[in-house]
């Protein structure tokens, strides 16, 4: 029971911290929302949520991951350790968009952004962009733009060793360069 209780500590720990420890602005998921409010001028987004998470609060979350008993926490900690910064923004369309005529070029981003992936369907726009620094990625930066809502994520750290990380957890590599034989 002891390992209940020192769970249900961290987790109230961490409510208590997590609101002190991060900000709940980012002036750059600001800027990419009103880019694309800008691009539909009827489009009314309404702030949900925005954190935006620096050194101390995720050094905070890593803290109370190793204290949890769980193999998934201590694979938290592992993965939290290769991310210096996390930006979060969730919004909600006051008014249903309609996507059609929305171009995956409306959104300005600086030209050290490097896109990974564009995707335009009927339902949904999707940016995945990237910037890289010192022979790793080290910025990601996700935008997903649906008729409801509007969600923005930008992760800083050393993302190709978080890649290795999760890789290294959750993927079989001999079933992708085979047995050997």
């Amino acid at each position: 029971m002891r390992t209940d209780s020192n769970t249900a500590a961290a987790v109230l720990i961490m409510m208590l911290l997590l609101p002190l420890a991060g900000c709940l602005f980012s002036r750059e998921i600001a800027h990419t929302r009103r880019d694309i409010e800008g691009a539909y001028p009827d489009l009314r987004l309404k702030r949900q949520i925005v954190l935006n998470f620096g050194p101390v609060s995720l050094a905070t979350i890593r803290w109370l991951a190793d204290l949890l008993p769980e193999d998934e926490a201590d694979m938290a900690a592992v993965y939290l350790s290769d991310i210096s910064r996390v930006k979060i923004g969730l919004f909600r369309s006051e008014n249903p968009l309609a996507l059609d005529g929305f171009d995956v070029d409306h959104i300005g981003f600086d030209d050290d952004w490097e896109t990974a992936v564009k995707v335009r369907d009927d339902e949904s726009r999707v940016w995945v962009l990237y910037r890289d620094g010192e022979d790793t990625v080290r910025d990601l930066y996700v935008v997903v733009l649906d008729e409801e809502d509007l969600a923005i994520a930008r992760v800083r750290g050393n993302l190709n060793r978080l890649l290795a990380h999760i890789m290294e957890d959750h993927i079989d590599l001999t079933r992708l360069v085979g047995d050997g034989t």
